[in-house]
């Protein structure tokens, strides 16, 4: 099968659909991979990362689209790429169809097949991809809020750390989901007091 790896367009997107080392697993097993130029660079993958896995390096969203048979992206398309997307096409993103009407209906009319990561389920009924992305968010959170901490940030001025002599901080999380998880071992391995807290639950640090 002929794989394309398009780069991500929105502006707060830094990954790509394949590492370097997912494309040398791909090419491994008799796939052919095409990287659009660039679609790694702010994930700091460059062009050869990918050539040296294996992958043929296109120069245009437009080419990778006309020469693959399946899309592996990250986020759902936008609309300057619906044009691109053929009805033999089949996708690969995190879509989440049921908040993103316009884009569902938009690939419904394309005709294509879309396969949402987010929906990927174990044999134990588990979404395992969906917990990936939550993990993910977890960790951002707290770096995200570490980096709000400080005076000059218009913070109280605690640093989300562990020091001789220093009372640590306290961080309280709301909800044992995946993403909450994350987000408290994070901040306890930083050396903050986690307070853990899931709906009808006390406190459990």
């Amino acid at each position: 099968m002929v794989l394309g790896i398009p780069g991500e367009i929105h502006q707060d997107e830094f990954r790509v659909g394949a590492s370097p080392f997912l494309v040398g697993q791909l090419v491994q097993r008799g796939h052919q991979v095409l990287v659009e130029t660039g679609a790694g660079e702010r994930s700091l993958y460059s062009d050869a990362d990918y050539q040296e896995a294996g992958a043929v390096i296109v120069p245009s969203p437009e080419k990778l689209y006309g020469q693959a048979e399946c899309i592996l992206k990250v986020r759902k398309p936008r609309p300057v790429e619906y044009d691109l997307i053929r009805p033999d096409h089949i996708l690969l993103a995190y879509f989440h169809p049921l908040t993103n009407i316009e884009t569902t209906r938009a690939l419904l009319a394309r005709g294509c097949s879309c396969f949402a990561y987010e929906q990927f389920t174990d044999q134990s009924g588990r979404r395992p991809l969906l917990e990936l992305e939550g993990q993910l968010t977890g960790q951002l959170a707290v770096q995200f809020g570490a980096c709000l901490m400080p005076v000059s940030s218009g913070g109280r001025g605690t640093m989300l750390g562990a020091f001789p002599g220093v009372t640590p901080p306290q961080v309280v999380i709301l909800g044992t989901t995946p993403t909450g998880v994350s987000a408290a071992i994070s901040a306890a391995r930083l050396g903050a007091n986690v307070f853990l807290m899931a709906d009808g639950d006390a406190a459990c640090s």
